[in-house]
């Protein structure tokens, strides 16, 4: 089914996983496909798959519930896993209010989310003991190309690998042109792991842009390692923003340089209130 939110925008509500399947390949580009339990719908739905999603639509946002303060929950079976979402060369506009958890992206990129792009950001969500082994990396999330929005309103990103390859949670091929924002929720890297660069997460290019309000602002980094270098964060360009207020960067290790943070051009803006204890 599907209600109209605004002029050319849908949303289409799923109950299972064949139709999650079906609107990721058949809704218009920009609509939203909402997870809804029919069998309960005060309650969130779960998803046990039986195989890995693949999409084929530009600028989806992928929502897990509209019920406030809870999440839609996709998952891979432990014991034999698999990657969760591959929208491949397609480009994805927000993903909110959902877990993706046990993902396994194998030889290929992303083990929770693969996709070109995000434009609008992560809200309300996590991410857990998801692990890929490809070269590139991305144990959660690769996106190939640029990251925008913000990460924000509660978001974890736990216990997530890249076992060759860089960013233990979030491998960003491009940009990173958002915050990494926990207003509304704390935002927390914790216990991911890199073989080679930005245990919790991976910049290639540049962090924020010009004119930009870029920030890491109420998050904590903690804990996680890389076999290379940036412990909790890399950013392989220029750090456009703040680290500001009640930023935590803690007990992040890394092998070569930058425990907590390594930043391979300058910091433009400014580090303030965002203690940094027991990286090494």
């Amino acid at each position: 089914t599907f209600v109209v939110d605004n002029i050319g925008i849908d949303t289409y509500v799923v109950n299972n996983e064949s139709d999650l399947s079906t609107q990721l390949n058949s809704a218009a580009s920009g609509d939203v496909i909402l997870l809804e339990n029919a069998s309960n719908p005060s309650a969130p739905l779960t998803i046990n798959l039986t195989g890995t999603l693949a999409g084929s639509v530009d600028g989806l946002t992928i929502d897990g519930t509209s019920i406030p303060n809870r999440v839609g929950i996709l998952t891979s079976p432990q014991s034999s896993p698999f990657s969760i979402l591959d929208m491949g060369t397609y480009s994805l506009a927000q993903i909110r209010n959902i877990e993706m958890n046990d993902g396994s992206g194998g030889a290929n990129q992303g083990g929770a989310i693969t996709t070109s792009s995000i434009t609008n950001g992560i809200q309300n969500a996590a991410f857990r003991r998801n692990s890929t082994s490809n070269g590139t990396g991305g144990g959660a999330i690769y996106v190939s190309s640029s990251f925008g929005g913000l990460i924000t309103g509660g978001v974890h990103f736990d216990s997530n690998k890249a076992l060759q390859g860089s960013g233990g949670a979030i491998h960003v091929n491009g940009d990173f042109s958002g915050s990494v924002d926990g207003t509304g929720g704390d935002v927390h890297f914790d216990r991911n792991e890199a073989a080679a660069n930005g245990g919790g997460m991976y910049v290639r290019g540049n962090f924020g842009t010009t004119g930009s309000d870029s920030r890491i602002y109420t998050n904590n980094f903690a804990n996680n390692k890389a076999g290379q270098d940036g412990g909790g964060l890399y950013v392989g360009g220029i750090f456009i923003g703040d680290l500001a207020a009640y930023s935590f960067f803690d007990g992040n290790t890394a092998d070569r340089n930058g425990g907590g943070i390594f930043v391979g051009g300058v910091i433009t803006g400014g580090i303030h209130g965002s203690p940094f204890t027991n990286n090494t």
